[in-house]
C-alpha cells in the first residue's frame, strides 16, 4: 500500500515537494488554499534555482522557452560605481520569470506524475496520531478528514499547518514592498537593475514582452506615509527611469504592497510534518534565495519523507539541522552586509 503524504499549499515549494513524492512512488494529495490573485511580476531566478528545477526532472529546452535568460543586471550602492552584469554565452544564466508561470509548471508536472489537487477553503485542524497525521479542512463548505502518513506545510508565511502543531514564527524585521507596473523601452527587456537609495533601495525587471515592474523596498515601522505609484516614481534614480516609456501610466499604476520581512519557524519538522519554503522561512530579497529556496526544500522535503518511509528516520533530524544551519549563515551574512553600509 502507498504512503500518502498530504501537502498543504499552492505555490512554488509545495508543488515541487508534490512532484518529488509522486516520483518517489507516494500517494500524494495537495491541499491547495485559495490565493490572493495578483499581478504578474517579473523577476529572476538564480542559476541555482534553474539547477533545482532541472534536478526535479524538468527539461531544460522547456524552461528556455518559456523562461529567458536575463540579458543584463545593473547595480548600485550609495556612492558606488554602477556594477554592470551581461550574459555570457554558453554558460548558465539567472532566468527571468513570473512566480505564477512557474507556479503552473510545477503543477502540471507534479499532477502528471500522480499528484491529486483539492482546492481548500480553509485547514481547520492537524493531530498526530500513532501511524501519522489526521488532517481537517474545509472543502465545497464541507468538513474532511483525511489520514496521511506524513504531511507537508509550504502554505507560505501563514505556515497552516505548523501553527496547527504548535509551532511559531519569528520575525527579524520589518521591510515591505511597494510594486507598480508599466511600459519598458523594448531594447531592455530582460534587465534587471537594484540601486539604493536614500530610504532603501529601488528594483527593477522587465520581462521578454517589455512589461516593467519597479518596486521600492523599506523598513515599514519607519515609513511614514501612504505610498503611491507616484511616490515610488519620485524615488526611482535616472537610470531607471531611462528604461521606462509613457511614465505617465507608471505614476497611475495599482500599489501592490508585499511583506518582505526576513522570518522563520521555530520548528522546521516534527515526527510525521516538514515545513519548506516560505512556511519554514523567508528571506530579504536582496539575497536572491526565496525561490530557488523552495524549490530545494520542497524537494528535500520530499525526499526526506521517502527516506523515512523507507525506514530511515535520521533523515528528518538531518533535514532539520541543514534548515537551521542554512538559516543561521544567512543571517550572519545579512547582518555584516547591512553592517557594512549596505542599506
Amino acid at each position: 500500500m502507498k504512503h500518502r503524504v498530504a501537502i498543504v499549499g499552492a505555490g512554488i515549494a509545495a508543488f515541487a515537494a508534490a512532484l518529488r513524492c509522486a516520483r518517489q512512488g507516494m500517494a500524494v494529495t495537495v491541499l491547495a488554499p485559495a490565493r490572493k490573485a495578483r499581478p504578474e511580476f517579473p523577476e529572476m531566478l538564480s542559476v541555482g534555482g534553474v539547477g533545482a528545477l532541472l534536478g526535479l526532472g524538468l527539461q531544460r529546452s522547456d524552461l528556455a522557452r518559456r523562461f529567458p535568460e536575463v540579458r543584463e543586471r545593473q547595480s548600485r550602492w550609495g556612492d558606488s560605481r554602477m556594477e554592470i552584469r551581461a550574459r555570457i554565452p554558453g554558460v548558465p544564466n539567472p532566468v527571468m520569470l513570473g512566480k505564477t508561470s512557474l507556479v503552473g509548471v510545477l503543477r502540471e508536472a507534479a499532477v502528471d506524475s500522480g499528484a491529486d489537487v483539492v482546492e481548500i477553503d480553509r485547514l481547520t485542524a492537524a493531530m498526530q496520531n500513532g501511524s501519522g497525521l489526521q488532517v481537517t479542512f474545509v472543502h465545497d463548505n464541507h468538513v474532511h478528514e483525511m489520514a496521511c502518513s506524513y504531511a507537508i506545510d509550504a502554505s507560505g508565511r501563514p505556515a497552516l499547518l505548523a501553527r496547527q502543531v504548535g509551532a511559531r514564527r519569528s520575525t527579524l524585521d520589518h521591510l515591505v514592498a511597494f510594486f507598480i507596473r508599466g511600459p519598458a523601452l523594448p531594447e531592455f527587456a530582460c534587465f534587471v537593475a537594484t540601486m539604493s537609495i536614500a530610504d532603501g533601495w529601488v528594483f527593477w525587471a522587465c520581462d521578454e514582452a517589455g512589461q516593467g515592474t519597479c518596486a521600492f523596498f523599506t523598513a515599514g515601522r519607519k515609513l511614514g506615509e501612504h505610498v503611491t505609484a507616484a511616490s515610488v516614481m519620485s524615488r526611482v534614480p535616472a537610470e531607471i527611469q531611462g528604461m521606462m516609456t509613457d511614465t505617465q501610466a507608471w505614476a497611475a499604476s495599482e500599489v501592490e504592497p508585499f511583506n518582505c520581512s526576513t522570518s522563520a519557524l521555530d520548528q522546521s519538522c516534527a515526527d510525521r510534518w516538514l515545513a519548506c519554503g516560505d512556511a519554514l522561512q523567508t528571506f530579504d530579497p536582496l539575497a536572491s534565495r526565496g525561490v530557488a529556496t523552495a524549490l530545494q526544500q520542497g524537494d528535500a522535503a520530499a525526499q526526506a519523507i521517502a527516506a523515512a518511509v523507507g525506514g530511515d528516520r535520521s533523515v528528518l533530524a538531518s533535514y532539520r539541522e541543514q534548515a537551521q544551519s542554512s538559516f543561521r549563515r544567512y543571517v550572519a551574512e545579512r547582518n555584516a552586509y547591512y553592517g557594512s553600509g549596505h542599506s
